[in-house]
């Protein structure tokens, strides 16, 4: 069996840790790679992005130097998905290397725009929204230390992503197969609004719903992971 490189990219205001549990979940052969946007975790001291392009720039940067000439696939949930689409066509269109595999979750296609303009919100305000996503408990928002980190984090996040305009355009379809994943109770990315991702591939797109809400896959890893794991390494 031939090794895989997954590269793994969080949601709005997540970090890497988030797909930690991944590496014992998955086979040897699959290495779990998450990937740490700037300004939180690891990567605390440095600064948040300001656009998508400041974001895709960075990330290339760091993937493209794990690129060895091994087979790799990109996994990305929520905010995360959306990079991923731009990380891999700038993949494509610089180095002609594509993924065996992407895995788009919890996320609307680049061509469904939001009127939402979240990152606008006051902080109490936001804090409501989040606890009618799920993922983060009201306890864990009367935390002054935890919204003090975590707000400003997720707001520059939500900022990227409401203001990022894609216009649609034939080659930005990517030449793998893609896989959607979402929350059978996911408000944000229900599955009736994923449907157009299938134009963003040459290839197949399959779709692929979880016991959940937006953040499924707190709670679904095994799920997630024996899917993934049949996608890069077969039955």
């Amino acid at each position: 069996m031939s090794a895989v490189t997954l590269f793994c990219l969080p949601n709005a205001g997540g970090t890497a840790t988030m797909y930690a549990r991944w590496k014992k979940l998955l086979h040897p052969s699959v290495q779990v790679l998450p990937i740490e946007l700037s300004g939180r975790g690891r990567r605390f001291a440095e600064p948040l992005y300001d656009t998508m392009h400041d974001s895709i720039e960075d990330l290339y940067r760091l993937v493209v130097r794990e690129l060895r000439g091994q087979e790799f696939a990109f996994f990305g949930h929520s905010m995360g998905a959306l990079l991923c689409y731009e990380l891999v066509t700038k993949i494509w269109h610089a180095q002609q290397v594509a993924p065996i595999h992407v895995f788009f979750s919890s996320r609307t296609p680049p061509d469904v725009r939001t009127d939402q303009l979240l990152y606008t919100l006051t902080d109490q305000e936001l804090q409501n929204e989040l606890v009618l996503w799920g993922g983060v408990s009201r306890s864990m928002l009367e935390n002054p230390l935890f919204t003090h980190t975590f707000l400003p984090i997720l707001r520059a996040d939500l900022q990227i992503v409401e203001t990022y305009h894609q216009q649609w355009r034939d080659y930005h379809r990517l030449p793998c197969p893609i896989s959607v994943l979402t929350g059978a109770d996911d408000v944000i990315a229900p599955l009736q609004r994923l449907k157009s991702w299938e134009d963003f591939t040459t290839q197949t797109c399959e779709f692929h719903t979880f016991v959940g809400n937006h953040f499924y896959l707190l709670d679904c890893m095994e799920e997630v992971t024996r899917l993934i794991h049949r996608k890069l390494c077969g039955p």
